[in-house]
């Protein structure tokens, strides 16, 4: 191999030992858990569930136990959580446009930065419910 090949690969790996963090960090991660994610999908109560990140577009979740679940940036829009318990769970920027509340319990759920616009929350209990920066518009 000559000088300047060797020259050219060391500069190759070494971008590649530079970039390869960065190139990891901005790579999507799944943060739910594939065995809670199926649980609740059977319909089963899934209360403390991993379920970060999970899609939920337009699933039926009426009556589900979610207390104190993890659905963080979850993708809830238009799925109806119509009595479910949402007790203590955390939806930190969850998106849950288009969805349907109708009596479910949301006390001392977290919803920071959760999309609410065209949420249906009929008679949910919000008590000690944290709300900042949520887009209920």
């Amino acid at each position: 191999m000559t000088q300047n090949a060797k020259r050219k690969l060391t500069l190759v790996g070494c971008a590649l030992v530079l970039c390869l963090p960065m190139l990891l960090a901005t790579s999507p991660a799944v943060a739910f858990s594939d065995a809670d994610l199926a649980k609740l999908k059977s319909g089963h109560a899934c209360a403390k569930c991993n379920l970060e990140k999970a899609n939920l577009t337009g699933v039926d979740l009426s009556g589900v136990d979610l207390t104190r679940a993890n659905l963080i940036e979850a993708a809830l829009d238009r799925a109806n959580l119509s009595k479910a318990d949402l007790s203590g769970a955390f939806l930190r920027s969850a998106n849950v446009t288009g969805a349907t509340l109708i009596n479910a319990n949301l006390t001392r759920a977290n919803l920071t930065g959760a999309d609410l616009r065209k949420a249906n929350l009929e008679k949910a209990n919000l008590d000690d419910a944290d709300l900042t920066g949520a887009n209920l518009d």
